[in-house]
C-alpha cells in the first residue's frame, strides 16, 4: 500500500506510456490510466496538464487534456480504466485546490474553474465560475482564488455558490500562475513579476 505522504514524489509521467505510474526503486508499483490512453496519447489529449490532489481517505484526483476528472484510490490506482469514478466536461490545466471540510475540490477547467463535490465513491459538478476564470486555484479565508490569465485579474469567489466576492486587477500572468496567500495578502506571479494585494 502507498503511503499518502510519499506519493507527491513519486508520480511521474512516461510519454508514450498509459497514464501516471508510480515508481520506487525503479520498479513500478502501480499504475493508472484511461480505458481509452491509447487515443487520447495519439491526440496530446492525455492526462497531465494536472497534478495529482491527494485527497483524505486514501483517495486522489486527477484531470488532463482529455476533459475528465478521475477519482482514484491512493492504496490501488486501478490500472486501465479502473478509477472509482469519473465526471466529463472538465479539461484540466494547472493545478487543483481541496477544501477537506467541504469535500470539494476546484479545478481549472480549460473553460470555467469547476468546482467537484466528491464522495468516498463519485463525483458530483457543482458551480463553474465565467470561462475567462481559470487559473490554478486556492483555497483560503473562506474562498476560492484564481486568475482570468488573459484579463489579468485576480477573482475571489465563494466556496459554496461560486459568487465573486471582488476582483482586483494583477497584469497578465502565465495559464499555470497560482495566487499565494501570506497572512492578509495575495502574492500574484504575473508576466512582470509579482503583484501583492492586500485584503481588507
Amino acid at each position: 500500500m502507498l503511503s499518502p505522504e510519499l506519493v507527491p514524489s513519486l508520480w511521474i509521467k512516461s510519454s508514450g506510456a498509459p497514464g501516471h505510474q508510480v515508481y520506487a526503486g525503479l520498479r513500478r508499483l502501480d499504475f493508472f490510466a484511461p480505458s481509452n490512453w491509447g487515443s487520447q496519447n495519439a491526440a496530446d489529449a492525455d492526462l497531465g496538464s494536472t497534478g495529482p490532489l491527494l485527497l483524505d481517505g486514501g483517495r486522489v484526483l486527477i484531470s488532463g487534456k482529455g476533459a475528465e476528472v478521475f477519482l482514484l484510490d491512493t492504496g490501488r490506482l486501478g490500472g486501465i480504466g479502473g478509477q472509482r469514478a469519473r465526471l466529463t466536461g472538465c479539461a484540466g490545466f494547472g493545478g487543483m485546490a481541496w477544501d477537506s471540510a467541504q469535500q470539494a475540490a476546484f479545478v481549472p477547467c480549460s473553460d470555467g474553474l469547476l468546482r467537484v463535490d466528491v464522495s468516498r465513491t463519485d463525483l458530483h459538478p457543482g458551480w463553474r465560475a465565467d470561462g475567462r476564470v481559470n487559473g490554478s486555484p486556492v483555497v483560503g479565508a473562506g474562498a476560492v482564488w484564481s486568475l482570468d490569465p488573459d484579463g489579468g485579474q485576480l477573482h475571489v469567489l465563494d466556496e459554496r455558490s461560486g459568487r465573486e466576492i471582488t476582483r482586483a486587477a494583477t497584469g497578465r500572468t502565465s495559464r499555470f500562475a497560482s495566487p499565494v496567500l501570506v497572512g492578509r495578502r495575495a502574492l500574484v506571479p504575473t508576466l512582470e513579476g509579482v503583484t501583492a494585494l492586500s485584503m481588507s
